[in-house]
């Protein structure tokens, strides 16, 4: 009886060094791609580091900590806009430009015209201007009743 051994018989045995240096290219470029996503996270260019660590999870989708990475930045720009947000609700809704007009017309049409001489802002000024000079030539009581007087 004779046997033939033509292969039926044996198992072909996987080389383990099959698509090792597939695998380290990857790894170097997925490496190349984190560290300049980190470059760009801690320069705070939020979105630009995003988009790097979600190329490099193409290359390797299952590395947590780029996932973990992207959640962080999400988080980050979350706050951001949030910052952004409550600081434009402090600020006033119209420009400088626009305040300077307004301060314009408001000075085109004044409330009083201090040149009337009928204008009780006039009269004020003028009493106060002798209280004044009165203080300064007698007693510091005569000046005090009257701006006891003016005040009523």
């Amino acid at each position: 009886m004779v046997v033939s051994i033509d292969g039926f018989g044996q198992r072909k045995k996987k080389n383990p060094y099959e698509g090792y240096w597939e695998q380290q290219e990857k790894q170097e470029q997925f490496d190349k791609i984190a560290k300049e996503a980190l470059v760009l996270f801690q320069a705070k260019k939020y979105e630009n580091a995003k988009n790097k660590y979600s190329a490099a999870l193409k290359i390797i989708p299952t590395d947590q900590r780029v996932i973990a990475k992207i959640r962080d930045i999400d988080l980050l720009i979350e706050k951001q806009k949030h910052a952004q947000m409550q600081q434009q609700s402090f600020t006033p809704e119209h420009t400088i430009e626009e305040s300077k007009e307004e301060e314009e017309e408001e000075e085109e049409e004044p409330l009083l015209d201090l040149s009337d001489p009928k204008n009780p802002t006039n009269y004020i000024t003028k009493m106060a201007g002798l209280i004044i000079s009165a203080n300064s030539q007698s007693s510091s009581s005569s000046s005090s009743h009257l701006l006891l007087f003016l005040a009523d």
